[in-house]
């Protein structure tokens, strides 16, 4: 067991160690804008609640995590994202500790480092946009200020790994299976206005919606089918008919979504589908169906 422990152990850390580094340059970074524009990066927020610059900092921080599991094909674990959470909360507290000793370093008059933690914080002000103070010293509320910040930092630092996290990892090879799109099959007809209309038109256009969907279903199960058979040509073929429909039928109000995430090595892969319904801003996207996908099939679509 402490044999083929060892090397796990040893690229989690090689994780933790990519993303100490990305982080102290995003501290550094931010310190540096700071001075720049005399204003703290990690304090910006949005209506004085959103920490919206800690979060920035923090997705910046957490690149290093996510590209060396990308790269080394570790996988991002529940027990990585926790350790990645309690790195970024130790480095946010860190870094209050390098601004005192930078300060008092400086030659400046200092009290001790709660001391004057405790008046920095009590003392944080958002301003307006013309440079004119809009709340003043916010004095306790400071406090709740930092944990937002905070959160903010830590959130930001999560953000990357957990994308990475929610993507098809081939366990054999040890790395992330790339994801294609597939196409997209009609699951309704266009909308129509139906306000004149009677009560007869209403109920023959809700039957093509039901239709529609039927149709894209039985489409669907049936990709989804040839997905786990050993007929590659079969699948292929019908994976390029759904392809060949998918400009028109991006443009309905409902969907079904394919994509095929595959191994780059082994060719293994895994074939998943959504529910779309909507377009903009309005758009919701429901999981419908997984399957595996056999390498033979994989290859045939893909090469």
């Amino acid at each position: 067991m402490e044999v083929t422990d060892a090397p796990s152990r040893a690229v989690s850390g090689l994780v933790l160690f990519g993303g100490l580094v990305t982080t102290a340059l995003a501290l550094a970074l931010s310190s540096f804008l700071s001075g720049l524009f005399q204003t703290s990066i990690l304090l910006f927020t949005l209506w004085y609640v959103l920490p919206v610059g800690a979060s920035l900092v923090g997705m910046v921080a957490g690149t290093g995590y996510a590209g060396v599991s990308w790269l080394r094909g570790v996988r991002i674990t529940w027990a990585t994202m926790a350790a990645i959470a309690g790195v970024a909360a130790l480095t946010f507290v860190a870094s209050q500790v390098v601004d005192y000793a930078v300060q008092l370093n400086s030659g400046r008059a200092m009290p001790a480092f709660g001391a004057w933690f405790d008046q920095s914080t009590r003392s944080i002000s958002f301003v307006n946009d013309d440079g004119r103070s809009a709340t003043g010293p916010v004095g306790m509320l400071g406090y709740g200020v930092m944990i937002a910040v905070m959160a903010g930092f830590v959130g930001g630092s999560l953000t990357l790994p957990g994308i990475l996290r929610a993507k098809h990892y081939c366990a054999a090879c040890g790395q992330y299976m790339r994801t294609k799109h597939v196409g997209t099959l009609p699951a309704s007809v266009k909308s129509r206005i139906m306000l004149a209309k009677s009560a007869e038109t209403k109920v023959a256009y809700e039957a093509e919606q039901a239709t529609a969907r039927e149709q894209g279903m039985a489409v669907h199960d049936h990709l989804f089918t040839l997905a786990q058979g050993d007929d590659p040509a079969a699948f292929a073929e019908t994976a390029r008919l759904v392809d060949a429909g998918t400009k028109p039928a991006t443009k309905l109000p409902t969907r079904l979504r394919v994509d095929l995430a595959a191994c780059p090595s082994c060719r293994a892969g895994v074939l998943t589908s959504q529910t779309v319904t909507g377009q903009g801003r309005q758009q919701k996207v429901e999981k419908l169906a997984q399957s595996p996908v056999a390498s033979a099939n994989v290859r045939a679509l893909h090469g």
